[in-house]
């Protein structure tokens, strides 16, 4: 994420990342 975002460095865009990997690897494990 090059873009300055607010939750930039925190727990919460951790969580983000997280939610955003563990999705496209469902999406890859489903199609």
């Amino acid at each position: 994420m090059a873009n300055p975002n607010p939750y930039s460095g925190t727990q919460t865009e951790k969580n983000l990342e997280a939610a955003f990997a563990g999705e496209s690897q469902a999406r890859n494990k489903y199609t």
